[in-house]
């Protein structure tokens, strides 16, 4: 019951930010909503956590919990090396990291995350060890850069892919909700 009011809501997300691009909004401020919606969904029918609960909004770096833990969510939109991080509190205070991509996710492990520099160790070794080193972000930030090697990293250990129901929305160009769309979600 639950997977299915997430995906009800990514599908009216999607639909919206068609009508936003539409009438020229910027429909890119629905991405965060968005990318925790398909956490829930992927943490719930990937992972198998049905004891998943989002968290109350503006809950400090938690994003939802359950039985196996804390899980923070983030959206990323990989641009460029130089451009692209994943901004985190610094207290990485939770159990989980979910990484939400337009065409893959990723789960990371709170354990597999470092500020000790990296320097001096072949790039094979670090791909090969599953540790992604976390660089200065801001403030109270810390952030994960989109380069390479991280995303070798993440791609080698904690590839998350979609969903089937997630695909066809990738795949398909018209995500306008459709009385028998909500008829099959609900035999789900």
């Amino acid at each position: 019951m639950k997977n299915r009011l997430f995906k009800e809501i990514i599908l009216k997300t999607k639909e919206l930010q068609r009508l936003g691009k539409k009438a020229l909004l910027d429909a890119d401020q629905l991405s965060g909503f968005l990318g925790e919606a398909v956490a829930s969904h992927l943490i719930i029918e990937k992972l198998e956590d049905d004891t998943y609960v989002p968290a109350p909004p503006r809950a400090e770096s938690i994003d939802g919990s359950s039985d196996r833990g804390t899980y923070s969510v983030k959206y990323f939109s990989w641009l460029s090396k130089s451009a692209s991080k994943i901004f985190l509190h610094k207290s990485l205070n939770f159990d989980w990291l979910v990484i939400i991509m337009s065409n893959t996710n990723y789960v990371v492990p709170r354990n597999k995350f470092t500020t000790v520099s990296q320097t001096g160790i072949a790039t094979q070794d670090r791909i090969d060890s599953g540790i992604i080193y976390l660089t200065k972000g801001g403030k109270n930030e810390l952030s994960i850069a989109g380069s390479d090697i991280n995303m070798a990293i993440l791609d080698k250990h904690y590839n998350l892919p979609n969903t089937s129901f997630l695909n066809e929305l990738l795949y398909t160009k018209s995500v306008e909700v459709t009385p028998k769309q909500l008829e099959i979600l609900d035999l789900i």
